[in-house]
């Protein structure tokens, strides 16, 4: 890395980027200078700025070792285009790392590393530091990144979480630069510690974990500050900062959406509002999963798999999480699930399968998503998709957001909608929609249940329902009327103590 002439670059305009390998193949290297028969080849990466394409070199594997790929790798280039050889390593090194029996690290969690090195890259480069020299404490490269951090933290330019997730990645790059690299630092980088974390476990129980920590990525509090705060101004933590949209809003929001006319966007959010499933697990639902005769429970709801199950086939994918084996359950209400079956035998979704089989045929048409865009392509790509590789850039559900942001939310100002609103919120708005009805059901009760007992039953219902892992996530739910009232309250009373105070110094 020639820090001057990045920095000439950098002062010109020129920023670091990242580049996205549709498909990477790794094997193990071969430690000789022959090529023998038993060699394959793997391709080291250069960048053609000019042509804007990758090109390669190549060097001898052996072919009989174990291979495997990975989708969409994120590689970094520098102000001059050229791969950040260190960085790339660390990134590949988590993948060629992993034990054969364990999961590949998801697209998202590559990312997510490569994102926050990608802007230590930057900062390194502006202020001259040689990332692997520490000539003392307060010369660290990350303790000057954190402070760079902490300052624009002050003027809220990025979150408290943001810190934390950023140098915990930076922390785990530069472990991998000290064990793997053998780069050695005058003084330590970071100042370590260990200590125990507390926490509760799917029964219940409080768990004591052993961890070794930094300095520079503590930000004591963070989480257990949000959510503990979170609903004092309308907004529950659940996989984001979530609103749940009252009673009126989702009148309108519905409304809006059959105004707007497209029915594929419709029953993506009422998939939403009514069952609590992410962006990810809706988008992903496949057609043979509304193409039988559905099995309903006595209170009339169709369960739904999300996640590997080895007797239902390719199924709707769940949120990425380190439990590789992690199955939910979605439950859809009898008249959704019709509505549903209604669209997928429709001549609109008809015309679009048709185009998606003729670009990416599966092997039984019914593993086809439920919902494509208007030119048969996916609107969220599933984790194992025989056609990952194929994608330049993952579907994620972009065509929903942009429909969001370029139809639904006009729309909806039009019509007297005047708060925020991302589909994430629909999350929320089914959460709180089970509680407030679960609440208003034990009222008509004959009470023979205590207040406690019936809180502890809503409780257990909301936590299956949104298949949460968390139960500090699922309370938020329980007490959030409570918090807005109060602190709606406490604002109203306030304000005509001002209202009092003012009018008598008229």
């Amino acid at each position: 890395m020639d820090l001057n002439k990045l920095y000439e670059l950098h002062l010109a305009g020129e920023k670091p980027r990242l580049v996205v390998i549709p498909t990477f193949r790794f094997y193990r290297p071969v430690l000789t200078t022959r090529l023998i028969e038993s060699c394959d080849v793997i391709k080291k990466l250069s960048y053609k700025k000019k042509q804007g394409s990758l090109n390669t070199e190549v060097f001898a594997c052996q072919k009989k070792q174990n291979h495997t790929k990975f989708n969409h790798l994120p590689i970094i280039l520098l102000h001059d285009s050229s791969p950040w050889e260190e960085a790339n390593c660390y990134l590949m090194s988590l993948i060629e790392n992993t034990h054969k029996f364990e999961a590949l690290p998801s697209y998202q969690q590559l990312y997510r590393k490569a994102l926050s090195i990608k802007g230590f890259s930057e900062f390194i480069v502006a202020e001259k530091i040689n990332f692997k020299e520490c000539k003392s404490r307060a010369k660290s490269p990350l303790r000057r990144y954190r402070f760079m951090l902490n300052e624009k933290m002050k003027i809220r330019e990025i979150s408290a979480n943001t810190i934390k997730v950023t140098m915990l990645n930076l922390v785990s790059f530069y472990r991998y630069l000290i064990k793997t690299e053998k780069i050695k630092f005058q003084y330590p980088p970071w100042d370590e510690k260990e200590r125990y974390i507390q926490y509760r476990g799917q029964s219940g129980n409080y768990i004591n974990h052993r961890v070794i920590s930094s300095d520079v990525s503590q930000v004591h509090g963070i989480k257990h500050a949000n959510i503990k705060n979170a609903a004092f101004e309308g907004k529950i933590i659940d996989g984001g900062t979530l609103r749940p949209l009252s009673i009126d809003e989702q009148k309108t929001l519905i409304f809006t959406l059959k105004e707007v006319g497209s029915i594929e966007m419709t029953l993506v959010h009422l998939h939403g509002l009514i069952t609590g499933a992410r962006k990810q697990t809706i988008l992903t639902y496949r057609r043979h999963q509304f193409l039988k005769e559905p099995e309903v429970n006595s209170n009339g709801m169709v369960c739904l798999y999300a996640g590997p199950h080895p007797g239902k086939g390719i199924l709707a994918d769940c949120k990425d999480t380190r439990n590789v084996n992690k199955l939910e359950k979605i439950w859809i209400p009898l008249l959704l699930y019709k509505k549903t079956q209604i669209y997928l035998n429709s001549e609109r979704a008809t015309r679009r399968l048709e185009k998606a089989q003729s670009k990416r045929p599966m092997h039984d048409i019914n593993d086809q998503y439920l919902f494509l865009s208007q030119h048969g392509n996916p609107l969220y790509i599933g984790k194992n998709d025989p056609y990952i590789g194929t994608f330049k850039q993952r579907p994620n559900g972009q065509a929903l957001e942009t429909f969001i942001h370029d139809r639904l939310i006009p729309a909806l100002r039009r019509n007297g909608f005047v708060n925020h609103y991302k589909f994430h919120d629909t999350r929320a708005t089914a959460g709180m929609n089970l509680v407030r009805f679960g609440f208003k059901l034990f009222e008509k009760e004959s009470g023979e249940l205590t207040k406690n007992q019936n809180i502890e039953l809503i409780f257990q219902y909301v936590k299956k329902r949104l298949n949460h892992a968390s139960l500090h996530t699922t309370e938020q739910y329980l007490h959030f009327d409570e918090k807005v009232n109060l602190a709606e309250g406490f604002q109203n009373s306030y304000e005509q103590h001002l209202k009092l105070l003012m009018e008598g110094l008229v």
